[in-house]
């Protein structure tokens, strides 16, 4: 067990490093327990995370104040990561993480460079991309597996979770200032749920 939650962690850590926060936030949802530490402690980053991305499309941060952001996130995020034990995962987190390395051994990807030449819909790897001559009527959503699936609606209830949260202390904040945050957390957290939610079609 201990060796599968090694590879576990490095999964999270490959994410991290390739600045895949929003995969890697809904990767640790469909894999922690809602009410484990750990699980408070990832919404508190992602709530930092998405009021960070904020700031940066009001143009309010330095690009100094950017990196500093960035690496106090990534060192954070690191630490969390180290920090979760079996305890904190889903009870079939082994059988979940079987099965996505299954699906991810068993794609199948276009070589780069080569030419597709389709009348109808063309799978690469786990996506189903839709063309002229398919079906019209069925709408192009990507394929996925029930564990993907099942992760995607844990991350639902999570970030509906945050949604009810930060509107209970917005309808207690007396602090102007404050309030503009929290307005600002709660539509990009709704806009991060209806997301979510168009993934499941």
């Amino acid at each position: 067990m201990a060796a599968q939650l090694q590879d576990l962690r490095r999964v999270w850590k490959q994410l991290l490093r390739a600045n895949q926060w929003e995969a890697l936030f809904e990767r640790l949802a469909s894999y922690l327990e809602e009410d484990a530490d750990a699980s408070n402690t990832v919404l508190l980053l992602q709530a930092d995370y998405n009021r960070t991305q904020q700031s940066i499309l009001k143009g309010i941060l330095s690009q100094e104040q950017v990196r500093l952001a960035y690496n106090s996130l990534t060192h954070r995020m690191n630490d969390t990561i180290d920090a979760i034990e079996a305890e904190d995962l889903v009870p079939d987190w082994l059988s979940r993480l079987a099965a996505a390395e299954s699906t991810q051994a068993g794609s199948k990807n276009v070589v780069s460079g080569s030419t597709i030449t389709a009348g109808g819909n063309v799978h690469i790897g786990d996506v189903v991309h839709h063309y002229p001559g398919a079906d019209a009527t069925k709408p192009n959503i990507p394929s996925m597996s029930p564990g993907e699936k099942e992760g995607v609606e844990r991350a639902i209830a999570l970030k509906t979770r945050v949604i009810n949260k930060l509107r209970e202390t917005l309808a207690l904040e007396d602090d102007p200032i404050r309030s503009i945050r929290y307005e600002e957390q709660l539509r990009q957290a709704e806009a991060d749920l209806a997301e979510l939610n168009a993934k499941l079609g």
